[in-house]
């Protein structure tokens, strides 16, 4: 029988009934009261109000500020505004002086005051949010004093660092393969680079899987060229990797660290054949099952990406690794995070490793493998993926949109 397959359930919600994350990003879109920000240092916005009957006067607007993605302030105005109305608003008073260190933010939420139909009192039914102050980008130059110290055998190479820190390269492979605190290696896998997605339904429309296929496994296809370390003079120890592949590109890693156990990862791409599109531009590791308590300063609370994230707002958000996964009929690329300035992921002893950048990092996080979400006979539907005794986790520069649209 000639069918649509993964499309024949195409919606916005699944057939259980329960949300999927594109349904907040279309009532974000479809909404009917709109702010926009006129001035951020006065902190004056314009409210539209695009209702055609509905006054401004059946809601209450509640402003929330957001100090380095935590709440700190919030209140509740009350309008008066007639269909197809604008007015400005101001917060000035309110919000008061911002400390020039952080990072500010103001949400605003419309509620219900009254229940109407099948909405209860309390209902959102629109929401906005702004950026009001940027954090400046801190590039600390504070050295470590702690020992550090480097072994080197035929095989590998060993950073032993403070609080019985080891951290060790495979050179054959070019990649860190073990995070080791008192003797425990952290890591199940080593560090790879990825530069490839589980194909969307949208993805397989678009051939993607097909024309971008040289960047998939991409770690199997080019050879180490070059992978040596020296010492540098503020007494961090510096490993560097060259990986290539004439046909697809040369891939440079350095990794930086410090007394400490902090690595400073660059990790530069150079095309060296034609411009096929890269799904995305990343690193994956697995860390043992123990670290599945995530905790990130980004965009959620729920599933987001590049090209449909308006309605996941900014802020810290705290989860388990296997609420991030989302059941999509077909087994897909899902549960991605965007714009997050940093993420943590801990043991129950909140012991655990944190990712931060310079650039916004975005991740995703779940307790399978990444090959589960490839499109193939294997994993056809949401029943064949297995969890593994893992954490999952892709640490990316970018990634394609998903064309949500």
């Amino acid at each position: 029988v000639k069918h649509s397959r993964a499309f024949c359930l195409n919606g916005i919600k699944f057939p259980d009934r329960t949300i999927q994350p594109a349904l907040w990003e279309v009532k974000k879109q479809y909404q009917n009261i709109h702010i926009s920000e006129l001035n951020s240092d006065e902190l004056t916005f314009e409210v539209f109000n695009e209702h055609f009957f509905s006054n401004l006067s059946e809601f209450d607007l509640e402003w929330i500020l957001l100090k380095d993605g935590e709440q700190v302030k919030n209140g509740i105005l009350s309008l008066e505004g007639a269909p197809l109305s604008k007015q400005t608003i101001n917060l000035k008073n309110e919000i008061g002086s911002l400390n020039s260190e952080s990072e500010y933010f103001v949400n605003f939420h419309w509620k219900l005051k009254t229940s109407i139909s099948l909405l209860e009192k309390g209902h959102e039914i629109a929401k906005d949010q702004f950026i009001i102050k940027t954090k400046p980008v801190v590039i600390s130059n504070e050295v470590s004093k702690a020992n550090i110290n480097v072994s080197e055998t035929i095989e590998v190479i060993t950073v032993e660092c403070a609080d019985a820190i080891s951290i060790t390269f495979d050179k054959a492979q070019g990649t860190l393969v073990s995070y080791e605190v008192n003797g425990e290696n952290w890591m199940t896998s080593p560090l790879l680079m990825n530069t490839w997605r589980g194909a969307l339904d949208n993805d397989l429309g678009a051939e993607t899987p097909i024309k971008s296929i040289k960047w998939k496994d991409i770690e199997s296809k080019v050879k180490t060229n070059i992978i040596n370390w020296k010492k540098l003079s503020d007494n961090r120890i510096m490993v560097s990797v060259k990986k290539y592949n004439p046909d697809v590109a040369n891939f440079f890693v350095n990794y930086t660290i410090d007394g400490t156990g902090k690595i400073k990862t660059q990790y530069v791409i150079e095309r060296t054949n034609g411009k096929v599109l890269i799904p995305r531009v990343g690193m994956n590791l697995k860390l043992t099952k123990a670290f599945s308590n995530v905790n990130y300063y980004g965009r959620g609370p729920y599933e987001n990406y590049p090209d449909r994230k308006e309605s996941a707002f900014l802020g810290v958000y705290n989860a388990k690794a296997e609420d991030f996964y989302v059941p999509y009929i077909r087994p897909q690329e899902n549960g991605y995070r965007t714009d997050v300035r940093w993420l943590e992921v801990k043991n129950d002893q909140s012991q655990g490793l944190k990712f931060s950048s310079q650039q916004l990092l975005n991740f995703n996080i779940n307790h399978f493998n990444n090959d589960d979400f490839e499109y193939s006979e294997k994993n056809k539907h949401t029943i064949d993926l297995v969890p593994q005794e893992h954490v999952n986790l892709n640490i990316d520069y970018k990634q394609m949109g998903v064309g949500g649209d």
